[in-house]
């Protein structure tokens, strides 16, 4: 900072000032007076501030070099490091999934692509300084991005897209009406078996398709649900429709060929009551097995032959339901009957191979020397011998047993109705009040007959009980 002398136009007094300072006040008289540069001293602030201008202008011009500097080196880190080349590539593998996506129809997939090509793309610009980033390090959290983006891209590509479907024109298919769906798969399609798979299929045309084919006459012992459709025409095809979500399922079989038929006379068949109706189809015949279709068979006289089964003595391990039976009997031949509806009835008996009959021995065997031991000719469990009120109670116990079995075995393969809820409670109260009654029994203080009579019924009930539980 320079000082100037001046002179008071007043007093002719001698002043001091900053050469800055644009009014002064004489020290001596206190005269105010306005100070207009000299040239001299406009000389002198010219210079200093192009002094300082060229300073500043000297630091700027270093700070830029060194941007520059960084810039370039930042640029040259870019480009000879890994991210660049893998950028780069990324870019063009996913300009080729993007073709092939948009090529097969993967609309979302393909959009995916072109969002990952634009981030790989800015990452690659950012990196080279060619967009300026307003935070560091924004092109590697891109870069990251459109790596993380190949995951949703692949779930696209896997989800297969659905093929037209054309309804056939022959096969067993002819006996349907045609759904008129534009996507479908057909699975099989020969004259005695059609399983097609429709596709984006809505719940509404689902609804007028079983209207379509009860219209074609499919309502023989129909079964509708709200999302399932099951019936047979007048011919014996049996038609299956279900809905889930938005694809129906179509499946069609063809009437069974049945005749006059003549029931075998094979030691194994000799083990089975003979239907009422003769008309059917023996399927398969052996020693081991019997597979046998029995026609003009309704649902009564399906329920009276398997009662005839259980008194041929099938009854042991058996599971029955509205429409199916199976058991074994002693010797541990197994029995399959079903009502396949129209009237027909499947009937399967197959022998138990060695290691299941060698097994049921070595049990049978053990079983009667635990309730033989200590006895010579006669049985502790002569039943003849057992109390008539305890012998009583302990049949009725057995048969609420095989009651309770048989309904949970049902309860279990329902869907468990309002219906089956309320009975299920009441059987529950009845089993209580029977174990109850039974505690009150002790076997040490029985007779020899009663105490084996008693454990061999209470045993044989709890392996039945302990098969429902599982």
């Amino acid at each position: 900072m320079r000082i100037i002398r001046l002179k008071c136009k007043n007093c002719n007094g001698i002043m001091e000032v900053d050469e800055n300072t644009q009014e002064v006040i004489c020290p001596y008289c206190g005269t105010k007076e306005k100070i207009l540069d000299s040239d001299a001293v406009a000389v002198e602030k010219i210079k200093s501030n192009t002094s300082k201008e060229v300073e500043f202008a000297k630091m700027a011009n270093e700070k830029e070099k060194e941007a520059r500097k960084e810039k370039r080196d930042e640029q040259e880190a870019y480009r000879k490091g890994k991210l660049c080349k893998i950028t780069v590539i990324a870019t063009f593998i996913c300009l080729l999934f993007m073709f092939y996506a948009f090529k097969t129809r993967h609309i979302l997939a393909g959009i995916i692509a072109v969002i990952q090509i634009c981030m790989f793309a800015v990452s690659w610009l950012m990196g080279m300084q060619i967009i300026k980033e307003k935070k560091k390090f924004v092109y590697m959290a891109l870069a990251i991005l459109g790596f993380l983006f190949i995951i949703p891209f692949g779930l696209c590509c896997n989800v297969e897209k659905p093929e037209k479907l054309e309804w056939p024109e022959s096969g067993i298919a002819t006996e349907l009406p045609n759904p008129k769906a534009k996507y479908g798969e057909i699975i099989v399609n020969d004259d005695e078996d059609l399983y097609i798979i429709v596709e984006k299929y809505s719940k509404k045309d689902y609804k007028k398709y079983v209207q379509a084919c009860q219209n074609a006459g499919y309502t023989l012992e129909n079964k509708e649900l709200e999302e399932s459709y099951e019936a047979y025409n007048d011919e014996g095809y049996q038609l299956s429709l279900t809905y889930v979500s938005d694809t129906m399922d179509i499946s069609l079989t063809a009437p069974i060929m049945m005749g006059e038929f003549e029931w075998p006379d094979s030691e194994i068949a000799k083990l089975l009551p003979q239907p009422k109706s003769n008309i059917g189809k023996i399927d398969s015949e052996s020693e081991d097995g019997l597979i046998v279709y029995v026609g003009n068979t309704s649902a009564v006289d399906y329920e009276k032959y398997v009662d005839e089964v259980r008194k041929a003595g099938f009854k042991k391990e058996y599971q029955k339901g509205d429409t199916y039976y199976w058991a074994d009997n002693k010797n541990g031949y197994h029995i399959e009957v079903r009502y396949e509806g129209n009237d027909i009835m499947w009937i399967r008996l197959d022998s138990p191979d060695e290691a299941e009959v060698q097994e049921a021995d070595d049990t049978g065997s053990k079983k009667d020397s635990e309730l033989n031991e200590g006895t010579n000719d006669e049985s502790k469990s002569d039943k003849d011998d057992v109390n008539p009120d305890l012998k009583a109670f302990l049949d009725e116990y057995e048969d609420f047993v095989d009651r309770y079995v048989e309904f949970m075995n049902k309860y279990n393969q329902s869907d468990a109705d309002v219906t089956m809820l309320a009975d299920y409670a009441d059987i529950l109260k009845e089993y209580d009040e029977f174990n109850k009654s039974l505690e009150k029994y002790d076997a040490d203080t029985m007779s020899e007959s009663d105490a084996a009579y008693y454990i061999e019924v209470t045993t044989r009930c709890s392996e039945k009980l302990a098969k429902v539980a599982l």
